[in-house]
Parts: C-alpha cells; sequence; structure tokens
C-alpha cells in the first residue's frame, strides 16, 4: 500500500511509507547507510531470526530513496495488537534509520497512516543498549508524533574503550600478556597449539561443527544455557546469516585448537568501529590454563588491528569481564512505543512489572 505524500516537520522532505510482505532488500540500503554499528542489521539478519508473518515498513523520500526500514512480527496476546522488532540475537534488537534523515522525517514516519496501521496499538523495541543510535532518535520523535514511550531496565551492558585505555597506557597491559604466555606455555604441555582467525569465505559447515564441539564439552554442554552452535536451531540462524557475504565479513571468530581437536572459540561481529562480542567458549577440560581468557585476548587484539577501537560485551558475568577492563557501559532497555496517552498507562504497570 502506497500511502499519500506527508509533511509532519514543515523542513522535512516528503515521505512515502509502505508496507511490503517479509524481510524487505530495502533493509541493506538503509543498513549501508546508518550509523556504522547498526551495519550488520541487513535483511539477512532479519530473515535468519526465522520469524513467520514478518513485514517491513519501508520510508522513502520523494527521490526513491529509502530512509527507514523497519520490520516487525505479531507478539504478546492478540488483544493488545503489540508488533515488536525481531532479531538474530539478544540484545540487539534493533532497526537502521539512515545517518542523514532529519528529526522531522522521523516524526513523519511515526504520524504516518500507514505506519500507524501497520504497528497496531505499540511496537516493542528491544532489548537494546540505551544509546542505540535508532532507539535515541525514536524516543525523541516518537512525543511529537502521538506515542508514549514506556521502558524498562533489562541489564547492564560491559564495554572497553580501546582508545580511552591506551590513553592511560598500553592495553593488554604487559603483564596480562606475561600471564597469557604462562597460560599458553600450560596449554601446549597439551598439544600442538594452533590459533585461527575465521571470517567471510571462511565459514563453512565445518567450521560450525568444530564450534559445536566447543559447546559440547563447555559447561554449555554440561549444565545447558544459552549455546549459540551446539543448539540445532540457534546454529541455523548464524548458518543462513553468513550466506550474505557482507554478514560473512563482519561475522568472525577466533579458535584454539589443541592437538588439531577444536578448544575454544571467540566470536563475534564488526559493525564499525565496534566489535559485539557475542560468544566465548571452551573446553572444560583445560579450564585450569584460561583458554577463553587468552583467546579472546588474542580474538581483541587482532580486531583493534584491523580498526576496532571499542568492544561491546554485552550483558553476563561482570566480574570475569572486569578482570579484562571492561566496564559497566550503558544500560540494556527494552522499550514500548505505545499510540496514545491512555493505553500507554494502563500498560504501565503490567511492562514493568514484568521486567522485574
Amino acid at each position: 500500500m502506497l500511502e499519500l505524500p506527508i509533511n509532519v516537520a514543515r523542513a522535512a522532505p516528503l515521505l512515502h511509507v509502505q508496507l511490503r510482505e517479509g524481510v524487505d532488500p530495502a533493509m541493506d540500503d538503509v543498513a549501508n547507510d546508518a550509523d556504522t554499528r547498526h551495519a550488520f542489521l541487513r535483511a539477512a539478519w532479519f530473515d535468519a531470526a526465522g520469524k513467520g508473518g514478518a513485514a517491513t515498513l519501508v520510508a522513502c523520500r520523494r527521490d526513491g530513496q529509502p530512509i527507514l526500514a523497519l520490520p516487525i512480527v505479531r507478539t504478546g496476546p492478540g488483544m493488545f495488537g503489540i508488533r515488536a522488532v525481531p532479531g538474530s540475537y539478544w540484545p540487539i534488537r534493533s532497526f537502521p534509520i539512515a545517518a542523514d534523515a532529519r528529526e522531522g522525517e522521523v516524526q513523519a514516519f511515526l504520524a504516518s497512516r500507514t505506519t500507524k496501521k501497520a504497528l497496531g496499538n505499540a511496537l516493542r523495541i528491544g532489548p537494546a543498549n540505551a544509546n542505540d543510535p535508532t532507539i535515541r532518535r525514536l524516543i525523541a520523535a516518537a512525543p511529537r508524533s502521538g506515542w508514549t514511550v514506556l521502558q524498562r531496565r533489562v541489564a547492564t551492558s560491559f564495554c572497553l574503550d580501546i582508545l580511552e585505555a591506551r590513553k592511560v597506557g598500553p592495553w593488554p597491559r604487559g603483564s596480562t600478556l606475561k600471564k597469557n604466555r604462562f597460560h599458553e606455555k600450560h596449554l601446549a604441555g597439551h598439544g600442538a597449539l594452533e590459533w585461527k582467525e575465521i571470517s567471510g569465505s571462511g565459514w563453512t559447515k565445518e567450521v560450525f561443527d568444530d564450534l559445536a564441539a566447543i559447546e559440547r564439552k563447555s559447561w554449555l554442554g554440561e549444565r545447558g544455557g544459552d549455546a549459540k552452535f551446539l543448539d540445532p536451531r540457534q546454529r541455523s540462524i548464524w548458518e543462513q546469516a553468513v550466506r550474505d557475504p557482507q554478514l560473512a565479513r563482519m561475522m568472525s571468530v577466533g579458535m584454539l585448537y589443541i592437538a588439531g581437536e577444536p578448544a575454544a572459540f571467540s566470536f563475534g561481529i564488526d559493525a564499525g568501529t565496534t566489535r559485539y562480542c557475542i560468544a566465548t567458549s571452551y573446553d572444560q577440560a583445560f579450564a585450569k590454563h584460561s583458554p577463553g581468557k587468552v583467546l579472546s585476548y588474542r580474538t581483541y587484539m587482532a580486531a583493534a588491528d584491523r580498526g576496532i577501537t571499542f568492544l561491546d560485551d554485552g550483558a553476563g558475568d561482570g566480574g570475569h569481564k572486569s578482570t579484562m577492563g571492561e566496564t559497566p557501559g550503558p544500560d540494556i532497555m527494552d522499550y514500548l512505543l505505545v499510540r496514545g496517552r491512555f493505553l500507554a498507562a494502563v500498560l504501565r504497570p503490567f511492562w514493568e512489572r514484568s521486567g522485574r
């Protein structure tokens, strides 16, 4: 459905807003023009989530240039009429907006009849970092477009600003590198060490098999947990994502093999100068010699060599992450954009209570 041009802010160019079936290819064009931290939010990223019934709201300028692409799926009880942004990985649940999109254009999108009809009563975005570039723009524009924003805190992220760390001294510290060499020496006592960095065309079935094998021998395999590759459904998400050559190049994993057998991995996504550190795992048989930490340092140092300056390690064990120099970063938040103040007042206590 093509909507007639609208103009909420006098300075904003006219927009055409369409609701398109599925995850629309325009997502890639917008991701290419978005804040570099969102470069990975491509069509293949959302397709990999495997959410049936997805649709995409696409906002284009008069010249046809797409500046916003919002994928949506139905969520929650049908009576509430809530839509949500799908995603392949928690807590990265956002969508791309062109970096040069004006505030009036974002307002115009939110005020559009097509947008309101497609989103129903509410839109859930998140969990995502509080400083997420898209969310910050939506929060600013929502009240002027008839939407009320409800928010709840989910967790704290842990981050490392490599540039800031190096202002006060070497990173990693010499003592850290010395300790890592000590661990590597003892790991080598179990067999020859082989270090690999895999990305782009290097993603193969055998690589995913090795990642699953490491998780199987990790504490996740013993006690259960959020396995990324051992669980067939989760593994299929990443296997589908790397079918997009650009995503395959952004995704990389450092791997350690001991005596020819997979022993540890450190997996993440590079987006601009940010690396999202998604998962680290290792064979429990070598836990005494910290293979996960040793490999993570190698992987992060390699990332820094190729231009990464900021590590986003998400939520989790803050004690463990602080030993690597990471500090608490932005809160991880969950957002609900609600049409109208009355409905927002009704939903607020349920929304806030469910986040505790």
